[in-house]
C-alpha cells in the first residue's frame, strides 16, 4: 500500500477507517434492493416446509441451520438478508481474526475494505447453501493454516467436525475432504514426529466422514429414509453441467490469457518507459477491456467470471514462483488455489461460482509480496468502478438498482424496494388471497416462479418439492389432477414468469381444469382458475 508512504500516522489512520466504514456500509445497503422469485425462496420453502416433513440430503445442513436462523430472528426477508450479509463479512475476517498476519491495522482495513466493495455485486441471496458453504469453507481454510503453525489434536478434531458440516451444507462439498487429505499429505504439521504426525491426514479423513455419516444417520434413522430424501435434479443432468462449464471456460480462458498477458507486459517494459508512463499506460490498457466486458451482463456473467479469473492468475503465479516463497507462504496459496474449484463442483451456474471463494483473497493477496505486486493492486483498484456498476445494474432476477423504488405491502417483504409493476402483482395477489380466504376458498400456487409465494403463503404448494414447475409436463399436470380431483372451494395461480417480463400463457392445464369444472378468472393483473360451490350454484 504505497498511499501510506507520503502519509502520516493520523491521515493513513483516517483514510483506513473511512474507507472501512464506507465499505461496510455498502455492503449492507443493498440487501433492501431486489426481489427474487425463484432459488433464494425455493430453498427457504425446502428448510421450513420440507415436501414429507423431511429435509433434502443434498443441503440438510443448510435446511436445518436456515430453519434455526428463521425460528431466531423471525422470517421477515430483511432478517435473513442481514444474516446472510453477516456470515460473509465474517468470511472476510476469520483469516485476518484467527492467523493474525504480521501487517499494521490500518493496511488490513483497507485489504478489507477493497475485498467488500469487490464482492458487492455478490451479496444478493435471501440465505441459502452457498452463503453457508462460503463461511464453512473460510473457516475450514483458515483452520488448516492454523493447525499447520500451531498443531493441537483439538484443532484436528475440530477440523474434522467443519469438514463434515461443509458436506451437510451442500453434497459437492465433498470435495474438501480429499483436497485437504493430500493437502496434509505434503504439507505436514509441526507435530513431533509420532504417529499423529504420520496419520494426521487419514485421522482427518477418517473423522470427517464418521461426522458425515453419523449426521445423516441420526437424521434419517434409516438407508430407505436417506435414499428417498434425494433432490429434484432435472437440471443438474451430467451432460448439461458439462456444457456450462466448456461454455465459462472458454470465456475464462479468453480472461486469464488477458491478464497474463497483461501482467508480464507490465513487467517487461516498467523499467524501460518511465513510472508514471507505465502505470498510466497500465490503467488505460484496463479500463478499454474492462469497459468493453466487463458492463452489466446477465447474471454479472462477466464480472464474475473475471473475478475468477483474477484470483487463479494471481494464485497460480504465486504458487509458479515457489521458490521466492517461505514454506508457509506456500502452503497458503497451494491450499487456497484448490478450495477455489470446491464450490464449483456440482454447480449447474458453470463455473460463474469461481468467485465465491473471493472472501479469502484480501488475506491471501496480503501476505504476497511479489516483484509484481503493484500490477495487482492497480488491476484490483481499476476494478472498483466496475464493482459498482455491476451492482447498480446487475441486481439479481430484478431490474437495475434505480428502478427499484416500490416496497409490497405483505408484512414479510417489507422494506424490501422491487420494480414498480412487480409490486403491484405482489401486492394484487396479496388482496386477492385474503379476499379467496375470507369466502373459505383454499389457494395454491403453481409455475416455475412461485416460490416466492410458496414463502408467503405456507402450505400452498400443489406438488412439493419440485423446483423447476413446468406448466406442460405430462407428470406434473397428473399430479395436479390427482391432487385437486374432488376437491371444491379452491383457486389455482399459475406463476410461469416475472409479472413485468410476459402475459399470461394459456397452457395444456387449461384443458384440464376446463375438464374439471374450473373455471379461468381475470381480474386487473391477475388470471387464475377458481371452482367454488358459489360459484357452481351460480351458473346451475
Amino acid at each position: 500500500m504505497k498511499i501510506f508512504e507520503i502519509l502520516d500516522r493520523r491521515q493513513e489512520r483516517l483514510i483506513a477507517y473511512l474507507s472501512l466504514f464506507l465499505s461496510i456500509s455498502f455492503f449492507f445497503v443493498g440487501i433492501f434492493f431486489g426481489l427474487d422469485f425463484t432459488d433464494s425462496f425455493y430453498h427457504l420453502n425446502q428448510a421450513l416446509h420440507p415436501a414429507g416433513d423431511q429435509h433434502l440430503y443434498p443441503f440438510l445442513g443448510s435446511s436445518l441451520i436456515i430453519k434455526e436462523i428463521v425460528e431466531l430472528l423471525g422470517p421477515k426477508i430483511i432478517f435473513l438478508r442481514l444474516a446472510n450479509s453477516l456470515l460473509l463479512l465474517l468470511s472476510f475476517l476469520f483469516p485476518f481474526l484467527i492467523l493474525k498476519p504480521q501487517l499494521s491495522r490500518n493496511k488490513i482495513m483497507l485489504y478489507l475494505a477493497c475485498g467488500l466493495i469487490l464482492f458487492l455485486p455478490f451479496n444478493v441471496n435471501i440465505l441459502g447453501y452457498d452463503t453457508l458453504s462460503i463461511f464453512f469453507l473460510s473457516l475450514i481454510f483458515t483452520l488448516c493454516i492454523y493447525h499447520i503453525k500451531k498443531p493441537k489434536l483439538s484443532k484436528l478434531l475440530f477440523l474434522s467436525i467443519l469438514c463434515s458440516a461443509a458436506v451437510l451444507v451442500r453434497l459437492p462439498n465433498i470435495l474438501v475432504l480429499p483436497i485437504i487429505f493430500f493437502w496434509f499429505l505434503f504439507f505436514r504439521s509441526a507435530f513431533p514426529k509420532t504417529l499423529l504426525y504420520r496419520w494426521q491426514a487419514v485421522i482427518l479423513l477418517l473423522l470427517s466422514l464418521l461426522g458425515l455419516a453419523l449426521g445423516y444417520a441420526l437424521y434419517y434413522g434409516s438407508w430407505n429414509s436417506f435414499i428417498n430424501a434425494s433432490a429434484n435434479a432435472d437440471s443438474h443432468f451430467i451432460k448439461e453441467l458439462l456444457q456450462n462449464y466448456f461454455r465459462d471456460g472458454i470465456q475464462l480462458f479468453f480472461f486469464l490469457s488477458f491478464i497474463l498477458i497483461s501482467y508480464f507486459l507490465f513487467l517487461r517494459i516498467r523499467r524501460r518507459i518511465s513510472k508514471v508512463f507505465t502505470y498510466l499506460l497500465l490503467i488505460l490498457i484496463l479500463l478499454i477491456f474492462m469497459s468493453y466486458y466487463l458492463l452489466p451482463t446477465k447474471y454479472i456473467f462477466n464480472y464474475s467470471l473475471f473475478i475468477f479469473a483474477v484470483v487463479l492468475s494471481y494464485t497460480g503465479i504465486q504458487i509458479f514462483h515457489w521458490k521466492k516463497r517461505s514454506g508457509m507462504q506456500l502452503q497458503i496459496f497451494v491450499l487456497y488455489f484448490l478450495f477455489l474449484f470446491i464450490n464449483l463442483f456440482g454447480s449447474n451456474t458453470g463455473l460463474l461460482k469461481g468467485y465465491s471463494l473471493f472472501v479469502l483473497f484480501p488475506f491471501v493477496f496480503s501476505i504476497g509480496n511479489s516483484a509484481g505486486k503493484n500490477y495487482w493492486s492497480t488491476l484490483l483498484l481499476v476494478l472498483i468502478p466496475f464493482s459498482f456498476v455491476n451492482k447498480l445494474y446487475g441486481i439479481y432476477e430484478d431490474k437495475n438498482l434505480l428502478s427499484l423504488n416500490v416496497v409490497p405491502r405483505h408484512e414479510l417483504l417489507s422494506p424490501i424496494r422491487t420494480n414498480e409493476f412487480r409490486a403491484q402483482f405482489l401486492d394484487a395477489i396479496d388482496a386477492e388471497v385474503k379476499e379467496l380466504g375470507s369466502r373459505d376458498i383454499k389457494v395454491y400456487f403453481y409455475g416455475d416462479k412461485s416460490h416466492i409465494f410458496h414463502y408467503l403463503y405456507p402450505r400452498s404448494v400443489v406438488i412439493s418439492g419440485f423446483f423447476h414447475q413446468s406448466i406442460d409436463d405430462l407428470t406434473s399436470r397428473a399430479k395436479i389432477k390427482e391432487m385437486l380431483q374432488g376437491k371444491d372451494n379452491f383457486a389455482i395461480f399459475i406463476i410461469h414468469s416475472y409479472p413485468e417480463s410476459s402475459n399470461f400463457l394459456t397452457s395444456a392445464l387449461e384443458g384440464d381444469f376446463q375438464r374439471m369444472g374450473v373455471g379461468r378468472i381475470e381480474k386487473g393483473l391477475l388470471t387464475y382458475y377458481l371452482k367454488s360451490i358459489d360459484s357452481q350454484k351460480q351458473t346451475d
